[in-house]
C-alpha cells in the first residue's frame, strides 16, 4: 500500500515541479525580496530577469 502511496505522490510532484512553476516562484520570491531592499538596482535585475525568463 505505501510502495503505491509513493509512486503516486512522485507522480503529482513531477507534474507540480515544471519548469514554469519554477520560474513563477523564483519570479515571486525575487520581486518580494527587492520590495523590501531599499536599493532600485535590484528593482531593475529583477524585471530584466523577469523580461527575460517571459520571453522564453
Amino acid at each position: 500500500m505505501s510502495t503505491i502511496l509513493l509512486a503516486i505522490l512522485k507522480t503529482v510532484l513531477t507534474k507540480l515541479v515544471t519548469e514554469k512553476v519554477l520560474i513563477a516562484v523564483f519570479l515571486h520570491v525575487a520581486e518580494s525580496l527587492t520590495k523590501k531592499s531599499t536599493n532600485t538596482l535590484d528593482d531593475k535585475l529583477v524585471e530584466e530577469v523577469k523580461k527575460a525568463l517571459t520571453e522564453s
